[in-house]
């Protein structure tokens, strides 16, 4: 399955390195899997917002969603939150400690197979190609708590996100 963001979101700064993030949208899943097992068969859709702090040291903050069913062939009731709490702590010369782990917790399991939360920590660095600012980063994440049938001990995760202008 697919999973999307849509959210209208701005920053209030009141210097170069003393602000806030915000965001307000809706979040959702279309049902693409090629394979039952692989994928929920619903479309979801729900409210997501976000907020955090930007500092000269760095930022923090974290994402929050909620997702319910709304239509699909998979008939089973879906309300799943989510989100991702972050942090980078700037080192200097483009180096930063961050990590964005993402959590979950599913309202119809049973309680003690209900909740995914990992810790993380990562190395980024952010540099040019031509204009372009682009950050690599790479993460090592340990599940603190995690469904005992399925959900995993430890994830490395490896990103490159490029940085480009808001055609808005």
């Amino acid at each position: 399955d697919i999973s999307f963001d849509f959210v209208y979101a701005g920053t209030e700064m009141q210097d170069k390195h003393d602000g806030f993030l915000w965001g307000i949208g809706a979040a959702g899943t279309f049902p693409t899997a090629t394979d039952a097992t692989l994928g929920g068969g619903q479309w979801r859709l729900g409210p997501e917002v976000f907020g955090g702090v930007i500092r000269k040291w760095g930022t923090v903050g974290g994402l929050i969603n909620h997702q319910w069913n709304v239509g699909g062939s998979n008939d089973d009731t879906h309300s799943v939150t989510g989100g991702q709490y972050f942090y980078a702590y700037g080192l200097g010369n483009g180096w930063q400690i961050a990590s964005g782990p993402n959590f979950s917790y599913d309202w119809k399991a049973d309680s003690d197979q209900a909740l995914t939360l990992p810790v993380g920590l990562g190395l980024a660095k952010t540099t040019k190609f031509g204009a372009t600012p682009v950050k690599f980063q790479a993460q090592v994440q340990y599940f603190v708590e995690q469904p005992d049938a399925f959900g995993p001990e430890w994830l490395f995760k490896f990103t490159v996100t490029p940085v480009i202008s808001n055609p808005f």
